[in-house]
């Protein structure tokens, strides 16, 4: 049963809540948009819950999928690629996005 407050770290504002469904297809929605505010209300906490270990394993993959691809870009922009590096993450785009559209 713990609770948290949660700061955006660039902007110094709080995390909030809205009353704006995001699973509207639902017959009860739960999900709700969030937003940020500059001032912190004690009724903003967020429940902390635990999280199935494959979510897990999906976030890691998109946080390590971020940074390779934003390294590519620099890379790309740099004029520093390899053609190995262009057919490597071409290849990963390729597999990514046949995963998504599969699922």
């Amino acid at each position: 049963n713990s609770y948290v407050r949660l700061r955006h770290l660039c902007t110094n504002t709080w995390v909030t809540s809205s009353n704006i469904p995001i699973d509207i297809d639902e017959e009860r929605p739960v999900m709700l948009k969030i937003g940020t505010c500059p001032t912190k209300e004690d009724k903003e906490a967020f429940a902390i819950v635990s999280v199935p270990l494959s979510e897990v394993r999906d976030l890691d993959f998109a946080n390590d999928a971020s940074k390779v691809l934003f390294a590519t870009v620099q890379r790309l922009e740099d004029g520093t690629i390899t053609q190995n590096e262009r057919r490597l993450v071409n290849a990963f785009c390729k597999s990514t996005l046949s995963t998504e559209c599969a699922v």
